[in-house]
C-alpha cells in the first residue's frame, strides 16, 4: 500500500482450523509448539490517515473467521498519554518460532513498517546496520527462520532489494535465512486491494493451494470483488512456491 496508508488494524495470532492438524515436520530446528504457531502482525495509523477506522478490516476479518481462521484483536492506542503500536522486537522474535508468519502493513524496499508517534520502528534486511531513526531489528539478527514454512508480507515493494548494495529484499533474506517460501511485492500496492488479496490468499491456503496457486488466485480474486488490481497482480515468490499449510507442519 502507498506510505501514506495504513493497512488493517490487528495484530494477533492468525491460527487456520487446517493447522489443527497433528501431522509436523520432524526437521524442524527451533521451539515448537502444537498446533504450530502462526503470528500475524499488521498497524492502524489512525493520526496519520482518517480513514483508518478499521472499518475494511474487520470486514476482512469477519470472513477469515467464517471460514475457521481464529483471530486476536489488540487496538492500536493510547498507553499513559502515548501512542503505541506493535513492536517491530516483539515480530522479530516470535518469527524464529513461527511455522506460517503474516505481516500487512506499511512496508518499503528493505523494511516493515510498524510506525508510532513516538518513534519508527522496523524490521529489516540488511547487513545490520542501521540507518533509519528509532528502534531497528533485522531479520539477520534472528538465530535461524528455518522453522517458518510460509512467510507472506503483504507490503509495498517487500520484494525489492533496497537501493543500497548492502541490501537484500525482505523475501530473498527471509529465504537466505532458512525460510521455506516467502512472498512479497515488487510495487506499492493499494489498501482496499491488499487487504481482499490477503484475505482471499489464505482462504486458497486454506483450502490447500500451494502458495503460487494461492496467489495467482488471490489477484484474480481481488480484481472481481475490487474492479482493479491496486497493484496486487505484482506479487512474487522467493523459494518453494508449492508450499502448502495442509497437514500442518514447520519448515524444513
Amino acid at each position: 500500500m502507498r506510505r501514506a496508508i495504513a493497512i488493517g488494524a490487528m495484530v494477533g495470532v492468525l491460527l487456520a482450523t487446517c493447522l489443527v492438524s497433528p501431522f509436523l515436520s520432524g526437521t524442524a530446528q527451533a521451539a515448537q509448539t502444537s498446533p504450530p504457531y502462526a503470528p500475524r502482525f499488521t498497524a492502524c495509523y489512525p493520526n496519520r490517515n482518517p480513514s483508518c477506522s478499521g472499518v475494511d478490516n474487520d470486514y476482512w476479518e469477519q470472513r477469515m473467521q467464517a471460514i475457521g481462521y481464529s483471530t486476536q484483536t489488540f487496538w492500536w492506542g493510547y498507553i499513559f498519554g502515548k501512542h503505541y503500536s506493535p513492536s517491530a522486537y516483539a515480530a522479530s522474535l516470535a518469527l524464529p518460532d513461527a511455522a506460517i508468519a503474516s505481516f500487512v502493513g506499511h512496508a518499503e524496499p528493505g523494511y516493515l513498517q510498524f510506525w508510532n508517534t513516538e518513534a519508527y520502528s522496523y524490521i529489516k534486511a540488511d547487513d545490520g546496520m542501521a540507518n533509519k531513526p528509532g528502534e531497528n531489528y533485522a531479520l539477520n539478527l534472528t538465530p535461524d527462520l528455518w522453522d517458518c514454512r510460509l512467510l507472506v508480507l503483504t507490503g509495498c515493494k517487500t520484494a525489492v532489494a533496497q537501493a543500497d548494495i548492502w541490501y537484500r529484499s525482505l523475501t530473498q533474506q527471509a529465504v537466505s535465512k532458512g525460510v521455506d517460501c516467502a512472498v512479497g511485492f515488487t510495487k506499492n500496492i493499494v489498501i482496499k486491494n491488499a487487504l481482499a488479496w490477503d484475505y482471499y490468499f489464505w482462504l486458497e491456503a486454506y483450502y490447500g493451494r500451494t502458495a503460487q496457486y494461492s496467489c495467482q488466485r488471490a489477484t484474480e480474486l481481488t480484481y472481481l470483488f475490487e474492479g482493479s488490481y491496486g497493484y496486487t497482480n505484482y506479487w512474487q515468490i522467493q523459494g518453494n512456491g508449492n508450499i502448502t499449510i495442509k497437514p500442518a507442519s514447520y519448515g524444513t
